[in-house]
């Protein structure tokens, strides 16, 4: 070697994966002042993040890296908890929830994480930083470790970008550098790229349709929704052309919201009286009171907070809602209806059909057959029937087995019935999860002695839940919607309510059936798109498993 050629070569150069970069760091520089630099930045700045994976499968001297040889996977599993809590360290230390425009993962080999892990961490990534839509999200790709749904993985994550590490064909070459990748092996990897993570001629042309119909239509949607929109008025005629007896000019047309404006408070809570609204607004400061730190996983006092929530707040809102009680004045159900009586509905059936799920799902798994059959024959006839059949048979029938002079409140009577529906679907979903969980957990926890209580409670039923939190969601967006049959007994949720607005003659024109039914849909799509979002949260939380 000449040493004259490696003096001049060898030179101390910045490392482009470092923050800052290397001349910035000396001894001095400890996790206080690293975390003041990250607070001093500008919030308004654009972040690139890189992540350095820094195992490979085999050494090789392609790159001049840091990296770590392994055959096992546990040691990058375990890397990657470290990585993910820096991850949440670092954005901990920012001033804000900052926008990433550049996500960039080197190492080592990136692709020697599992497609789970991969997924996860830019699952994490989007909880943490504001992702720009759009955003350049890279990977380097080792040939030799990547197959084909590692590649549908990451097209899935939302990958745009792909470095292939290719140092030379020539064998020789691949020989001296320890790195043996034969020219079939790229080439299959280049081909699952084409085919998973960039457009085809067919999903171009596709692209483009959507797009044209997009801007042929969206102006025209955005201009009745808004622009031409009546958003103030006392009653029809600011929602009507002059032909039809109102004030807007011929060929008007655009959604009235000055009816969903006027009628707000009836599609909130129906025919509650007006002087009383104070009552359903307590408890609805008290329900997202107790439910945002509920909802929060590090939140402490759970059960106190659990309590507070399925016990504490539906006996206060009984006593406020119905009244009766310490002064305060007889409100029948009959007057209640709107947004109100859908979240009662859709929060009683909740709470009610999760417990009650989990029961009849071991119910139907008991070796005791008297149990076993009772289950069955309870979720086959609920799930035989429709909530309609369900609904009717509560409030028409039920009165019938009961002795004269008693009756059972019909508002009741549907909370009974939802919640009855729901618990038998919800019983199906918890038997999916205790079927999904491997044999040798039970016969773990009964090696270990447990009862049969603390056997479910404490291994088998929080593995089965986490396991089909979807399925569980997907029954509760299922009841949250189902409660607009309750019209069916007379009873109107905010969908009733707002079809029942349709016959008021003082609000009766041509577009207001539509403006209401856009503003029910809005109201039911933001409540579901919360269920489903908070969904991919928790089972992101939840997910400490890695491939091994």
């Amino acid at each position: 070697m000449r040493s004259d050629l490696a003096a001049k070569y060898d030179l101390r150069v910045p490392r482009y994966t470092s923050y800052p970069t290397a001349p910035h760091f000396h001894p001095g520089v400890g996790p206080d002042l690293y975390g003041t630099w990250l607070g001093q930045l500008d919030p308004a700045e654009e972040l690139s993040l890189y992540l350095h994976i820094a195992y490979c499968a085999e050494m090789c001297w392609f790159c001049g890296c840091h990296t770590k040889i392994t055959k096992r996977y546990a040691p990058v599993a375990a890397y990657m908890d470290a990585l993910w809590g820096e991850t949440r360290m670092v954005a901990e230390r920012l001033p804000t929830r900052m926008t990433a425009r550049h996500i960039h993962f080197g190492g080592g080999s990136p692709t020697i994480l599992s497609a789970e892990d991969f997924v996860r961490t830019l699952d994490l990534l989007r909880e943490l930083f504001a992702v720009k839509a759009g955003a350049e999200i890279a990977v380097e790709l080792d040939p030799r470790t990547a197959d084909e749904n590692y590649v549908k993985a990451m097209a899935g994550a939302g990958v745009t970008r792909a470095s292939i590490g290719v140092q030379d064909f020539d064998e020789k070459v691949q020989v001296a550098i320890n790195r043996i990748q034969p020219y079939e092996v790229t080439a299959n990897v280049i081909g699952w790229l084409r085919k998973n993570l960039f457009a085809s001629v067919q999903d171009t042309i596709l692209t483009l349709a959507a797009l044209a119909a997009l801007v042929y239509f969206l102006p025209g949607v955005i201009d009745w929704l808004f622009l031409s929109a009546v958003w103030t008025g006392a009653d029809r005629t600011v929602c009507t052309t002059a032909v039809q007896g109102g004030i807007q000019p011929d060929g008007w047309s655009g959604a009235c919201w000055a009816y969903v404006n006027d009628r707000f408070v009836q599609f909130m809570f129906g025919s509650y009286p007006r002087g009383e609204l104070w009552r359903p607004l307590l408890v609805l400061a008290l329900f997202i009171a107790i439910l945002v730190p509920f909802l929060i996983p590090k939140a402490p006092r759970k059960g106190l907070n659990a309590l507070m929530l399925l016990i504490g707040l539906p006996v206060v809102a009984y006593v406020l809602l119905l009244g009766g009680w310490f002064g305060l004045s007889y409100v029948e159900t009959t007057l209640w209806g709107g947004l109100m009586v859908t979240m009662i509905l859709s929060f009683v059936g909740i709470a009610v059909s999760l417990p009650l799920g989990i029961l009849l799902a071991l119910g139907r798994r008991s070796p005791m057959p008297v149990v076993r059959t009772a289950s069955v024959a309870f979720i086959e006839l609920i799930r035989g029937v429709p909530l309609i059949t369900v609904l009717f048979m509560a409030s028409v029938l039920l009165p019938l087995f009961l002795t004269p002079g008693n009756n059972i409140d019909k508002f009741l009577r549907a909370l009974i019935g939802v919640s009855i529906f729901a618990s038998a679907y919800m019983a199906e979903v918890i038997r999916g999860g205790l079927q999904a969980i491997p044999k040798g957990q039970y016969e773990a926890a009964d090696a270990l002695g447990l009862s049969y209580f603390h056997k479910m409670a404490f291994i088998i039923l929080p593995q089965a839940i986490k396991l089909v939190i979807p399925g569980i969601v997907n029954t509760f967006i299922g009841i949250f919607k189902d409660t607009s049959l309750v019209t069916i007994i007379s009873m109107y949720d905010l969908l009733g309510i707002v079809k029942a607005s349709f016959g008021d003659s003082g609000w009766q024109t041509p577009v207001t059936p539509l403006t209401g039914l856009i503003f029910a849909g809005f109201v039911f799509w933001v409540f579901r798109f919360g269920m489903s979002r908070y969904s991919g949260f928790m089972e992101r939380h939840l997910d400490t498993g890695h491939k091994r």
